[in-house]
């Protein structure tokens, strides 16, 4: 677990409505709007910042109106994230401390070359554990002091919501987006690097055989040395219907990689499934669902006993009265 990621302008930052902190999701992604560096946007579902209440069009439009807050983390996340903080301390205090210690101890006195590169070895870690207290403890102390009252974890606020709606545009997507104008005070819109996820919960070692589950895939994905994954770019709908990456069976997939508030960072395959059709809440007829899912890669021990991680997208048309199956 990274300890500083919600507080990074890295992709997955969890957020919340100020006003409804028990109902909280992921950011999306940014928007340098005007390409400027003069206002930053981040993107969101509406029902993460909108749980209750109507369904109407939301404006912010001038400063005299009220703002709709959204923060990051609600109270009760973020003193279990305090408390997480705490329990790495003592986990590196006490448990991962004593054993570099005690391999000290053990070759104490000793001058021969083994015992030597064991002692060395020991010392690099445990001053690996020092430095890793001595930040732990500076967040804590950073967190605990400047983030703790709800108003220091504002994130932005709310400036257009459109109504949560079905066979939305040409396409018939699902319409489920808010938009969140980003204070500079937290993100300085000026300095942004861009849309970036943090890689570094999952060790290169793991990562990179799964995403490279089949040779024809070797040319899809390079491992960033800093581990911040630049996302460029969006893919084509033809290509979500007919995938040119491959899983381990030569089955066509896209090799993707998810960062949600709940998950973290996670890896799957996905493919536009054929739709479904589920009964309506009125008498109108039935709506007709199409899912763009996330399937677990089931070959590696990350996900095994799981099947889907995710539905990434919901395209919905309406259908006459009659029923299909």
């Amino acid at each position: 677990m990274d300890v500083r990621k919600p507080f990074t302008a890295t992709l997955g930052i969890p957020i919340c409505a100020q006003s409804t902190p028990w109902a909280e999701g992921t950011g999306s992604f940014f928007l340098d709007e005007g390409g400027d560096g003069k206002r930053l946007l981040l993107d969101t579902a509406r029902h993460v910042v909108f749980p209750q209440g109507d369904n109407n069009l939301f404006e912010h439009k001038s400063e005299s109106q009220c703002r709709h807050n959204v923060l990051v983390l609600s109270e009760a996340s973020f003193q279990q994230h305090l408390a997480s903080i705490q329990d790495e301390i003592r986990t590196e205090d006490n448990i991962v401390r004593p054993i570099y210690t005690e391999r000290i101890e053990r070759v104490a006195g000793k001058e021969d070359d083994e015992a030597i590169a064991k002692r060395e070895d020991a010392q690099r870690g445990l001053r690996k554990v020092e430095a890793k207290v001595k930040g732990l403890t500076a967040l804590h102390r950073e967190l605990s002091t400047h983030w703790a009252i709800k108003n220091s974890r504002i994130l932005g606020h709310v400036i257009f919501s459109p109504p949560i709606a079905v066979g939305a545009g040409t396409e018939q997507y699902t319409q489920d987006v808010a938009v969140i104008e980003v204070d500079a005070s937290k993100i300085d819109p000026s300095s942004f690097v861009g849309n970036v996820v943090d890689l570094s919960t999952i060790p290169p070692e793991v990562l990179i055989p799964i995403m490279y589950a089949n040779p024809r895939n070797s040319n899809n994905f390079d491992y960033p040395c800093d581990r911040l994954l630049s996302l460029r770019g969006t893919i084509p709908d033809d290509e979500l219907r007919n995938p040119t990456m491959y899983d381990q069976d030569d089955n066509s997939w896209i090799m993707v990689i998810k960062c949600g508030r709940a998950t973290g960072l996670t890896v799957g395959r996905a493919k536009s499934c054929p739709t479904l059709v589920t009964p309506s809440a009125t008498t109108t007829g039935f709506p007709k669902s199409g899912l763009f899912c996330l399937f677990c890669n089931g070959s590696h021990e990350l996900w095994k006993g799981r099947d889907v991680i995710s539905v990434a997208k919901l395209v919905v048309w309406n259908f006459p009265s009659t029923r299909n199956s």
